[in-house]
């Protein structure tokens, strides 16, 4: 303050703050970059670790319950089966068999008594033409006529007596279908 107003101070000593000033103002931008870097990369840890926690319970979860259906499909299978088992023997003391006819096809799969009575095995083709050549050849034109008339073109029900040839003995046979 003693100094006159437009004095000039010859080799007046620089303050650290005025010599790195940039240096300083750049540290501490970078520092707070860093920081917020820092951050935001620990709430994304943070984020993660919560979603992969959530993710395992779900996968846990679905774990049980594949475990639960796989045992309750076991359980059903073994059921299904055994069902089958009961199916075949009250077939067996009945002397009955049935079929599934897959009309897109034209093919039938047949219990292994139907096959009995037909005379056939596994290697028979099951198709609708294999299926008529089983039939006598005094019945084969009115059955072939029924089952396409009736059965296909008006969706009745199969139910007709008629005689076929046992595929493997010759031997004549009433069956109804």
């Amino acid at each position: 303050d003693r100094l006159p107003q437009d004095s000039v101070i010859i080799n007046e000593p620089v303050s650290v703050y005025d010599k790195y000033k940039f240096v300083i103002w750049t540290t501490i931008f970078v520092i707070m970059l860093l920081t917020i870097l820092v951050i935001s990369l620990t709430l994304n840890i943070i984020k993660r670790i919560r979603l992969e926690s959530e993710l395992q319970q779900h996968k846990d979860q679905l774990e049980r319950r594949v475990g639960q259906r796989t045992k309750e499909l076991a359980e059903a299978n073994e059921s299904l089966k055994e069902s089958e088992r009961k199916l075949e023997k009250a077939q067996e003391l009945a002397k009955v068999g049935h079929y599934v006819l897959d009309i897109q096809s034209e093919t039938w799969k047949s219990s292994l008594k139907l096959d009995e009575i037909l005379g056939i095995d596994e290697t028979f083709e099951k198709n609708i033409n294999s299926w008529l050549i089983l039939i006598h050849p005094d019945h084969r034109g009115m059955m072939e006529k029924y089952f396409q008339s009736d059965v296909l073109t008006h969706h009745k029900k199969f139910d007709k007596n008629y005689q076929i040839i046992d595929f493997q003995s010759g031997q004549e046979k009433w069956v109804h279908g």
